[in-house]
């Protein structure tokens, strides 16, 4: 499942106490299927859990999903035009998980004991990092690995929406007593993984 079911919060910590708020069509229907989730686990006996995840970054096998993520696809930009463009929200703070430890999250998250009546857990790094600074982050990442100068352009004149300009990191501290899981990967050694999976 997604963060984004959370919507626009005044909470910038998110947990399984924030309110859900799905702001549109797609995270309605992931909201709709934990219910589904949860009704087969209550009624049938079906063993299931869902886990609301940030964004999810690094290497992808398959080519044609590369660069659905934000930060693959400003990793991606960058090694191939060297420039990054950023918007208002540039100052807007996120969390970033990065993939090895979603699926160690979710192989945890099979082989724990049930606890009754939950719908959903939050995972997620819980270290936040503005837009900008994630930025940065890969400009330098590609510069020490191929000598090449990323530049930034600031484009102010496109209108973002609400979630765009939300702030958020997810607290994961019910989900790390449940299942003993910790996100592992740096930041900055996570992008270096998936800047070198572009070059």
């Amino acid at each position: 499942s997604s963060a984004n079911l959370f919507g626009v919060t005044p909470e910038r910590r998110l947990s399984e106490d924030c309110a859900d708020n799905p702001p549109s069509l797609w995270s309605l229907h992931k909201l709709v299927s934990e219910y589904y989730l949860k009704w087969y686990s209550d009624h049938d006996g079906q063993d299931v859990v869902s886990l609301r995840l940030p964004n999810v970054y690094g290497p992808c096998p398959r080519h044609e999903i590369q660069t659905r993520g934000a930060i693959n696809k400003m990793a991606a930009h960058a090694v191939q035009n060297g420039a990054l463009t950023l918007y208002s929200n540039r100052h807007c703070m996120r969390d970033y998980l990065f993939i090895e430890d979603v699926v160690r999250a979710f192989l945890m998250a099979g082989l724990a004991e049930r606890e009754p009546g939950r719908r959903y857990w939050v995972v997620g790094s819980g270290r936040g990092i503005t837009i900008e600074g994630v930025a940065q982050k890969i400009r330098d990442c590609v510069t020490a690995l191929t000598g090449k100068k990323v530049e930034f352009h600031l484009d102010d004149s496109v209108l973002l929406g609400p979630m765009q300009m939300r702030h958020f990191t997810a607290d994961s501290s019910r989900f790390q007593k449940w299942t003993g899981w910790k996100p592992r990967m740096d930041l900055e050694e996570g992008l270096e993984q998936t800047v070198k999976a572009f070059l």
